[in-house]
């Protein structure tokens, strides 16, 4: 058997001790990967950006629900990885490739700015998510 997961959809807070354990341990083998391929993405932007979008997502998930789990002040910790899948998905869109994940990355910043509210900043990002093309 494999090893646990979150149910898809299940409040982080329902998750069993060793559910938990098992996802948020991952998190600073995510944060290398992250670093690794933004590394590689540097070198070559058109081939490993994509991935470095989707990866950080993914660690952007993570790092959320950990935070959520961990502090009343999540803004100033996860800020800065919001900011930063705003960027990489604007270099993606400025190599002409697909604008879905420029859009994606606006509409979650913007969410956790109004979980943080940020409802002046919350509403640049979903006015600039509806503006991308399609």
């Amino acid at each position: 058997m494999g090893a646990p997961a979150p149910a898809f959809g299940m409040d982080v807070d329902h998750w069993s001790p060793d559910v938990q354990r098992t996802y948020f341990d991952g998190l600073p083998r995510l944060e290398t990967e992250v670093a690794d391929l933004g590394k590689a993405a540097a070198a070559d932007p058109g081939g490993r950006l994509p991935d470095l979008v989707l990866l950080h997502r993914r660690l952007i998930i993570r790092a959320t629900l950990y935070r959520k789990r961990h502090a009343c002040d999540f803004h100033g910790p996860l800020r800065p990885l919001f900011d930063e899948q705003v960027a990489l998905t604007r270099r993606l869109a400025g190599t002409g490739q697909d604008q879905v994940p420029l859009r994606q990355a606006l509409t979650d910043r913007c969410l956790f700015r109004i979980a943080a509210r940020r409802y002046g900043e919350a509403y640049d990002d979903w006015a600039e998510a509806f503006a991308v093309p399609d």
